[in-house]
């Protein structure tokens, strides 16, 4: 049994993790395709009073049998394979093109798989024999595609020199076809009457591999649109295999696919994979697509993804959503916390995190008090875990209730955290996640001191703290993850402390780079990156390294049309686009008319608010009137995957009163000279550019 792919932990450095997310991507995508071209060989017809039988391969795999339904072993299910097997003379065109080789898909011990004729039976053989017994055509029958022996593939022992059909069956009666698991008796006599084996496809597939034999024009089904919108599964199969077309594919039969147990299954921890990867628009489009399929299904199926699902709009700081599936998800435990308190454990612990984010604190405390509690009971000690859950929950009380000395008692609970955890080296994400909340302790916590030498051992303690999470994150995960990103910034807040200002300066570049290109950006995040970076640049009075973060502002301001977050939360775009014309005017004055266009595109993002201000209120955020044109383009139809909490805290009337100001200003401003802000190293003065980022 293979390793779930959610359980891979994913701390083997950024180029490895990638390459080893690729090639999980690409065995879904295989197994995908392999579904598609198998089969179900069903008689046709009623057979003594039964609605369906199907042809299966033997537990044992060394003959057949008949079944009533489809176990989903893959003992009845059979593949097409061209006919690969010494030639034979004089088999006839028949035999030349569209006969095919029958091999069923697995569920016994490897043994014989080729289907064949024997004499007055069928039966299974290792190999094709080259005798044409092992050889089937697929013909276009009234309702699908039938299955009959292949015009001149020899006699196998009934005198009949073509034998046209595959079976006729004779069932005992003694045995049950349609039980659970109910088999027949293994006769299965072939004569040459009118006897058919129906080939119906498990789900009907990327491309039809019958229409080799059988060529039939695809009509599209009533209402079926021509272009099928994107999806993550037509993303990994075009990522994975060039021999697919998901996109020409029904959705009906996108989900006869997708909704094989084993197929599902794959989904679902592929999902997990993202999370851990921090794949975060993958593993949303994902749970998008499989969601309904689970929710069918129910039971374990529902429950398991619900798990996902709510982390997925955790980590996209859609908390209140996150908070309603977690509901949903507690509502489908079966037990009670005394028959499984590992469970509750862990489900109190989700909640304490979701009303963390709430800046719910007493509510969170509750549930992590919980953890501690439902442990007890059982006589196990307080976790590691727990020890984490209540030093933070207990700092960021005391900067609610305004009692700040109790940020020292916080960061010593989390440090004994670390003390508990460090039994366990490999868990390495786990150890800087504390690291950092422990530093962010310190750091907060000097802030508040009135004695400057007591301030500076508590940032000095913080530094260490911090230094130590962001080397194992760069080893462990690489540059380029929010939690690296994260880590970046405050371990840049902590030097700026202590006046290390060169060495905040280049992590607080790193941080923007990577909050400008993940899948989880937060326009506020964005705006207070920016703020950091301009600060850090006067004060060390490089305003020419403000080019350095060009390229990261090009990229944060596609990423947010992307998402259409510059259109749900038009006030706050327009705010950010304010901030990056004040950047490229402290950079060099030459930039007057970049500023002023995109000064120009904030106001029309503050004039369509105005247009229409009852839409505006009467919408959800994610549902705010758009700019350009209420329809997205026709790649982002389907789902948009976008964090939360985007909005700054913006009045924007006085927004527009400043912008308008500012644009006058500008327009008034006499032709100046540029302050040639080019570094040393540059022949000539570099003139910092953003390129035009919405249309309004």
């Amino acid at each position: 049994m293979r390793r779930q792919w959610c359980d891979i932990d994913f701390q083997q450095g950024e180029e490895a993790n990638k390459e080893l997310l690729k090639h999980l991507e690409k065995d879904f995508a295989s197994q995908l395709v392999k579904t598609a071209v198998r089969y179900n060989l069903k008689f046709c017809g009623a057979l003594r009073g039964k609605a369906s039988v199907y042809l299966s391969a033997a537990s044992g795999g060394d003959g057949l049998e008949l079944a009533g339904h489809d176990d989903e072993s893959g003992r009845q299910r059979w593949q097409l394979e061209s006919g690969t097997g010494p030639s034979r003379r004089g088999l006839g065109v028949g035999f030349a093109c569209g006969c095919r080789d029958l091999m069923w898909s697995g569920g016994t011990t490897p043994g014989r798989r080729l289907l064949s004729r024997g004499a007055r039976c069928l039966e299974l053989c290792e190999h094709d024999d080259g005798s044409g017994r092992q050889r089937w055509q697929v013909v276009a029958g009234s309702s699908g595609w039938v299955l009959r022996a292949a015009v001149g593939s020899g006699d196998p022992g009934l005198g009949a020199p073509y034998p046209c059909a595959a079976a006729q069956v004779e069932a005992s009666p003694s045995l049950d076809p349609l039980c659970s698991h109910g088999k027949m008796q293994r006769r299965a006599e072939a004569e040459a009457a009118e006897a058919e084996w129906e080939a119906g496809r498990l789900c009907r597939g990327f491309q039809d591999p019958l229409a080799e034999a059988s060529p039939r024009p695809k009509a599209p089904a009533a209402g079926e649109p021509e272009a099928r919108e994107r999806d993550e599964l037509m993303e990994i199969v075009e990522r994975s295999t060039s021999s697919v077309d998901w996109k020409a594919m029904s959705e009906d039969r996108m989900r006869r696919v997708l909704g094989q147990s084993r197929n599902l299954g794959t989904a679902i921890d592929l999902v997990g994979a993202y999370l851990k990867n921090y794949e975060i628009d993958k593993a949303d489009r994902l749970c998008a697509r499989i969601f309904p399929l689970c929710l069918e299904r129910g039971g374990i199926w529902h429950f398991k993804l619900l798990n996902f699902y709510t982390t997925v709009r955790m980590k996209q700081s859609r908390y209140q959503e996150a908070l309603e599936m977690y509901k949903e998800y507690e509502t489908l435990i079966k037990f009670s916390p005394d028959e499984a308190w590992e469970l509750y454990d862990t489900v109190y612990r989700n909640f304490g995190w979701i009303y963390t984010s709430l800046h719910d604190y007493d509510k969170a405390l509750e549930y992590f008090e919980r953890c501690v509690n439902v442990k007890k009971k059982h006589g196990v000690k307080a976790h590691w875990f727990d020890q984490w859950d209540l030093g933070k929950t207990h700092a960021r009380l005391s900067l609610q209730q305004g009692r700040p000395e109790r940020l020292e008692m916080a960061g010593q609970l989390i440090e004994e955290a670390l003390a508990m955890h460090r039994p366990k080296p490999s868990d390495l994400i786990m150890r800087c996640k504390m690291l950092n909340s422990a530093g962010e302790c310190f750091s907060v916590r000097g802030d508040f001191c009135s004695e400057q030498k007591v301030a500076e051992r508590s940032w000095d303690r913080a530094i260490a703290l911090h230094e130590e999470s962001y080397e194992l994150y760069m080893k462990v995960l690489g540059p380029s993850k929010p939690l690296t990103g994260w880590a970046m910034e405050d371990l840049a807040g902590a030097y700026k402390r202590r006046g290390r200002l060169e060495e905040a300066k280049r992590l607080i570049l790193g941080a923007l780079r990577v909050e400008c290109s993940k899948d989880i950006i937060k326009l506020s995040s964005m705006a207070r990156l920016l703020d950091a970076v301009l600060e850090l640049h006067k004060e060390t009075g490089d305003l020419a390294g403000l080019a350095d973060c060009q390229d990261a502002i090009n990229e944060g301001l596609e990423n947010l049309q992307k998402r259409r977050i510059d259109r749900s939360e038009a006030a706050s775009y327009a705010a950010l686009l304010q901030k990056i014309a004040q950047l490229l005017l402290e950079y060099d004055v030459a930039n007057r008319e970049g500023a002023v266009a995109l000064l120009q595109e904030g106001l029309g993002y503050l004039n369509h608010l105005e247009a229409e201000p009852a839409q505006t209120e009467s919408r959800d955020t994610s549902q705010k009137p758009l700019p350009e044109s209420a329809a997205p383009d026709g790649q982002e139809r389907l789902h948009i995957p976008k964090a939360g909490q985007q909005e700054m805290q913006v009045d924007p009337e006085a927004l527009k009163t400043s912008i308008q100001e500012q644009l006058q200003s500008l327009r008034t401003w006499p032709c100046r000279q540029s302050r040639g802000t080019s570094r040393p190293d540059c022949d000539q003065d570099i003139h910092f550019e953003v390129a035009g980022s919405s249309r309004i």
